[in-house]
């Protein structure tokens, strides 16, 4: 990888390991790699991430894997809850099959 250092590589990222560590899957190759990053991964956002929702991203592979760059497309925290509704039970009355009769 010499002369690499500043080539971007799409990957997705798969789940982190701590604020400077995370797995992620490359694009090209396949390969699933735990890195080291450079700067720390915002874990509030990194937590919603998982092998079964992978995150788009771009990687620059460090010579050691301990020292990467990595750009992630976070998706939206969540979509918009609906606003409050009054619940209300509906109650039905069955007529069962055997009723008393009246003697």
């Amino acid at each position: 990888m010499q002369g690499d250092e500043s080539i971007w590589r799409p990957c997705h990222v798969l789940r982190h390991e701590g604020r400077h560590s995370c797995i992620i899957r490359l694009d090209s190759t396949g390969a699933i790699l735990q890195i080291g990053l450079k700067e720390p991964i915002d874990v509030t956002r990194a937590c919603l991430v998982c092998a079964l929702k992978p995150v788009a991203a771009k990687v620059v592979l460090s010579q050691d894997l301990t020292s990467c760059e990595l750009d992630v497309e976070w998706p939206s925290m969540r979509t918009p809850m609906p606003p409050p509704a009054r619940y209300t039970r509906t109650t039905h009355r069955h007529k069962s099959k055997r009723q008393k009769t009246s003697r």
